[in-house]
């Protein structure tokens, strides 16, 4: 059983106000029963008809269940019921007999995680195995072919744009950018698509003018990466994967746990998550960042739902797992997956190997360049860190005297003031060239997330 802090449970909330509602019902007088055991907790509250909401939360491998009609996950009554627990375990009574709307989920979640992990492990005849990849090159082949002629048109754009001059680039029309974009699609280049629409989404009438600079850093970007297509095969192998996937040829999980045969078990702690919408697909995404104590690597999980669904791997900030993590092939490697799961606790083992400056960072920042020059995220660790504010801008402050402006919320800022009290900490962050994201801070071999 995981006993989570009420921080923990308030990172798990989908929104404000789900987060709002779940700590008004936190209160044990609006609840009609509260019973838990060492797996699961559940709990009954009265809503609008005539029978109560059922709400049940897996203790062990976070994950929530309830009646009400709500498309937010977690609902408000699994905040709420989660908040009061975290509160104050002893207001529920334990209770080792389940009744059988909570055995029966928490069987079928058991089930489904057995029949997962015995699918992955059976093994595929020689005959099938040649069928599915000869059918998969064939496609492979198709799909390649349709890239290359997108490809082929998006050199010629991008060489139009140089020739008539980027000063006319700020009266280009939303069809201008919108017809490329929308080839691209058809040519199932999705990544590059999405480069185009981040090219038009620069702020053309920004004061100080500073678009000049964004759209030469993006524009080169983008010819690079096409350059690099074209010499695909001269390229390392990992090098390869990272421009396939940066182009819109992604690998499946399946695919990547089929293939990648290294792994890394590990301990390793959720240090936070981010939330993103992408919206021309009606998605909601979900980036999780975690560290592992023996490995000392730091691993993304990244995962998307529809903009009313669920995401459904959504681990719990602040807190250590033993877990066996599968990485995508790449020259620099981040993203991951989890391929086994075991038990969880809020027990830091330890504290990681911090930066010692912003300049320490740069080093850093441009090594994984040097391996990867797409890359437009970067978590770190670095050490004694200050908030400081200068002409109305808050930045974090190293032992030298060197400054990265924060990338947080006013909210944000003056909870981390608050937590920090005026001193110096250990800092793990997310950061690009331009924008430094603190996710958490370490404290005497605690953890705190933001």
């Amino acid at each position: 059983m995981n006993q989570l802090s009420e921080e923990q449970v308030e990172a798990l909330s989908p929104d404000t106000p789900s987060l709002k509602a779940g700590r008004d019902l936190a209160n044990a007088k609006k609840w009609v029963g509260l019973f838990y055991n060492d797996r699961v907790l559940w709990a009954e509250i009265q809503g609008s008809g005539r029978d109560p909401y059922r709400t049940q939360i897996d203790l062990v491998n976070t994950g929530f269940k309830c009646t009400c009609p709500s498309r937010k996950f977690p609902c408000k009554h699994g905040l709420g019921a989660y908040l009061l627990f975290a509160k104050d375990s002893s207001i529920f009574t334990k209770s080792e007999e389940e009744p059988v709307w909570v055995k029966d989920w928490m069987d079928k979640r058991v089930q489904r995680e057995e029949k997962k992990a015995a699918t992955e492990a059976e093994p595929i005849s020689p005959e099938k195995a040649a069928k599915q990849s000869k059918a998969k090159e064939k496609t492979q082949n198709e799909r390649l072919d349709k890239i290359q002629a997108g490809i082929s048109e998006l050199d010629l754009w991008l060489k139009d744009m140089l020739r008539t001059g980027f000063l006319s680039v700020p009266e280009k029309d939303h069809q201008y950018w919108n017809r490329t974009a929308t080839r691209l699609i058809d040519a199932q280049a999705k990544g590059l698509s999405a480069m185009v629409k981040e090219i038009s989404q620069i702020n053309f009438f920004q004061t100080p003018i500073q678009w000049q600079t964004e759209l030469v850093e993006k524009t080169s970007h983008l010819y690079l990466l096409l350059e690099a297509f074209k010499n695909i095969e001269t390229l390392p192998n990992l090098l390869q994967e990272d421009i396939k996937s940066l182009i819109g040829i992604n690998k499946t999980q399946k695919e990547v746990l089929d293939s990648v045969t290294e792994s890394f078990k590990d301990t390793w702690i959720v240090l936070g998550k981010q939330r993103f919408n992408v919206e021309e697909d009606n998605l909601v995404g979900q980036r999780q960042w975690l560290y592992g104590f023996k490995s000392k690597k730091m691993a993304l999980l990244l995962d998307f739902a529809f903009a009313n669904a669920p995401i459904k791997s959504s681990l719990v900030p602040g807190t250590v797992l033993n877990a066996e993590l599968v990485f995508y092939p790449s020259n620099y490697p981040l993203r991951a997956i989890i391929k086994s799961q075991g038990s969880s606790s809020t027990d830091i083992p330890s504290v990681p190997t911090m930066l010692q400056s912003w300049q320490e960072w740069q080093d850093f920042y441009t090594d994984a360049l040097v391996k990867m020059p797409w890359i437009d995220m970067i978590p770190a660790h670095i050490a004694n860190l200050s908030v400081i504010q200068y002409k109305g801008q808050w930045f974090l402050l190293d032992a030298k005297g060197h400054t990265k402006e924060l990338n947080l919320s006013e909210e944000k800022i003056y909870e981390l003031l608050a937590i920090l009290g005026g001193k110096k900490a250990d800092f793990s962050i997310v950061s690009t060239l331009k924008s430094i994201e603190p996710v958490g801070i370490w404290s005497e071999n605690k953890y705190i997330f933001l």
